[in-house]
This record gives structure tokens, sequence and C-alpha cells, in this order.
């Protein structure tokens, strides 16, 4: 087995004083490249390295995900109340539901808390204040009787 060597990219040296088409090269991130770069002028091949003309952007795609809500009670006048019932809050369910609340602000979101004095997440802010905090109603153990009027 061989030496196991730390290949992280780093700044290199342009030492051979290498030239790309648009000039001088100002450094290479590894010695590979700049073994390439060796090797590409050594053979007359035109080329560019790491140039401002050569940037592409680019969006990380989005991953879709899913969600069922707990309980979705049907009220006179089509209205609905999504309820999501939640005997713990944690950090990955609160970032889930400011983002399903974001992308559907018409909805009418709310939760019901086993206990809402619990910790939300890793906050020190309890299940009950998070959900106050951003714009969700809320109760404890039961659906009021004020939801569903």
């Amino acid at each position: 087995m061989g030496t196991s060597r730390n290949l992280r990219s780093r700044p290199s040296s342009n030492p051979g004083n290498l030239q790309d088409d648009e000039g001088l090269i100002k450094g290479f991130r590894s010695q590979f490249e700049e073994r390439i770069a060796s090797d590409l002028v050594s053979r007359g091949i035109r080329f560019r390295y790491e140039r401002e003309a050569d940037k592409l952007t680019w969006i990380k795609p989005a991953t879709h995900h899913v969600y069922t809500t707990d309980y979705v009670l049907l009220l006179p006048g089509n209205r609905q109340i999504y309820v999501e019932a939640k005997g713990r809050l944690t950090g990955e369910d609160m970032a889930k539901m400011i983002f399903i609340q974001r992308q559907y602000p018409g909805l009418d979101i709310r939760f019901l808390f086993a206990n809402a004095r619990t910790s939300a997440g890793r906050q020190k802010k309890n299940a009950g204040e998070w959900a106050t905090r951003h714009g969700f109603v809320w109760a404890e153990k039961v659906v009021p009787e004020g939801w569903l009027t």
C-alpha cells in the first residue's frame, strides 16, 4: 500500500511562468493542474486556465418532498384547517413547516401540541413560543371549539 497524501486542492505557484491564450497564469490550484498546463504548452495546444470568461453559473437542483398533514378539518363554507399534531417539535419539523408555510401562504396550518411547553428543537423557546413567533395558530391537547366556528 502507498502512503496516504492530502489530496485537497491548494494554491500553487507558476514557477515555469506558463501562459494560456490570454497570457501569464497567476497560479494553479494543484501541482497536477500545473503539470497538465505544462504538457499542453509543450504540445502547442491552445487553452485557457480558469478565466473569468469561462465561469458558468449554476443552480443546485431543488429536492422535492411531500408533506402529508395529520388532519384536515372540513368546516362549513368549504373552509379547511390543516392540523399538525406534535408530541415533540424537532428542528427538522420546524424547518419543514416554515418551508410549507412560505410555499402555501393561503393554507390555514395549525399545530396541536401534546405539551406546548416542551422545547422546540435545540432552541431555548418552547413549541408554543416557536409557533407564535412564526405566525402559526396552535392549541394544546384537543382541537378548540373556536377553531370549528
